[in-house]
């Protein structure tokens, strides 16, 4: 069994947070939302522990929040769990997740205040993740079903995921092209019509890839640039009405997510 190396991000979504322009979260035109930084812990080799410090800027206030994700690992050294742990609230589990060898990876999420459980089953095909179910219960009841359908080239290059609810209708499809290099240069998504309703394509500008992405009927375009297979910087822009989201990443010498800010431009 091969060993698998996850890393969990803990996302904090700040759109709907109010931000008042203060001298700790102003910086050139940009004013921060939040920053996020990562210090790891190893033995032998192997991730052991990840903890997170988190800053949320609102309201003219620094909230201030920690939490760790603890990695086990079975007698043969595969990962099977990762436990999230808040630490400002006596250690109270967030989410914990499992992996089953060889038919799923199941991932289960407690007490998070937007989901209640989260389930995702990945069934494999030489390797390959040929079909996945996704069952998400929210705190408010809300129930979100549905079932991807992958495909992939000769090269094991995913080039189409469609996606189904429980009763096999269709929802959505997504298309992704391939350069001879294998990098990929556009993604196509279509609604359950036909229409395109978003579409990614790549470019590059000196050592840095850039995707960009146009999206309707909300008129946004996210630009994503990447160096070194690293995601360093993401750009999100909405016309209607206008808003702009920034955030950069930075990592180690490992690979390793050690910080990611979020700005919103003013």
């Amino acid at each position: 069994m091969k060993t698998i190396f996850i890393l969990l991000i803990s996302s904090i979504s700040l759109f709907s947070c109010s931000t008042k322009i203060g001298k700790n979260n102003i910086e050139k035109g940009k004013v921060l939302l939040s920053e996020e930084t990562h210090s790891y812990e190893t033995e032998d080799n192997r991730l052991k522990k990840d903890v997170i410090q988190s800053k949320i800027y609102t309201e003219g206030k620094i909230i201030n929040y920690k939490s760790e994700d603890i990695y086990e690992y079975n007698s043969v050294k595969d990962l099977i769990i990762i436990n999230s742990y808040d630490i400002e609230n006596n250690k109270r589990i967030l989410r914990q997740t499992t992996y089953k060898n060889p038919t799923y990876i199941e991932k289960i999420y407690f007490g998070d205040k937007s989901d209640t459980t989260k389930h995702i089953k990945d069934f494999f095909k030489k390797g390959l993740v040929v079909k996945s179910i996704k069952n998400l219960t929210f705190i408010t009841g809300e129930k979100i079903q549905e079932i991807a359908i992958n495909q992939y080239n000769e090269n094991r290059e995913l080039i189409k995921k469609d996606i189904y609810d429980l009763n096999n209708n269709f929802i959505r499809s997504h298309t992704y092209t391939y350069k001879k290099s294998g990098n990929i240069i556009e993604i196509e998504n279509k609604n359950n019509k036909g229409e395109v309703v978003q579409n990614t394509k790549q470019q590059l500008k000196n050592d840095t890839i850039l995707f960009e992405s146009w999206e309707i009927p909300n008129i946004s375009i996210d630009t994503v640039y990447y160096l070194k297979n690293q995601v360093i910087k993401e750009v999100s822009i909405s016309l209607s009405p206008r808003k702009e989201t920034i955030f950069e990443n930075k990592y180690d010498k490992n690979g390793r997510l050690i910080e990611r800010k979020e700005y919103v431009i003013i």
